[in-house]
Order: C-alpha cells, then sequence, then structure tokens
C-alpha cells in the first residue's frame, strides 16, 4: 500500500465534545492523524473549521468508514488533498 497522506476541512457546530467525538472516529478505526488544528467562522457563533491530516489510502476500507462517520456528523467534509508520505530519515 502507497504511504499516503491526506487531508480534510471539517466543518461543525462547536458543543462540549465535539472534538474528542471526531477524533474518537479515527482512533476506532487504528487510522493515524498528523494535524488537527482549529479556526472559528468569522461571523459564525460556535462554528468552527478543523483541519485535520491522516495517513491512510483513499482505497483504505478504514478510512473511508471514519470519513463516511464523520460526514455524517459534520456540517460540511471536503478532501483537500492527498501527497506522498515523506521518507522517514535516518
Amino acid at each position: 500500500e502507497p504511504r499516503i497522506r491526506r487531508q480534510h476541512r471539517y466543518h461543525r457546530h462547536s458543543e462540549p465534545g465535539s472534538l474528542a467525538d471526531a477524533i474518537a472516529i479515527f482512533k476506532r478505526g487504528k487510522l493515524n492523524l498528523t494535524w488537527i488544528e482549529s479556526f472559528p467562522i468569522p461571523q459564525s457563533e460556535g462554528q468552527y473549521l478543523f483541519f485535520v491530516e491522516v495517513d491512510g489510502h483513499e482505497k483504505d476500507a478504514r478510512l473511508r468508514k471514519a470519513l463516511d462517520t464523520l460526514t455524517r456528523k459534520a456540517l460540511r467534509l471536503e478532501v483537500l488533498g492527498s501527497y506522498p508520505r515523506s521518507q522517514p530519515v535516518g
């Protein structure tokens, strides 16, 4: 399987535990999140965009299942791109 990293943008209302719930979806799928960043949406009280990066190929059933689950909980989920992971140094 190719060493692929994917980036996604995830939009949802901010509620206690909402980010933890999203992270748990990837944990249950045994998927490695490598980057998470959040940004409040201007003029949208309580709504945030979360940018997440995850190791996994689009053909990976575990990743597809996690993204399907996340899509049902999100206001919007977008794939921003996929690219090869770098090789370990050393």
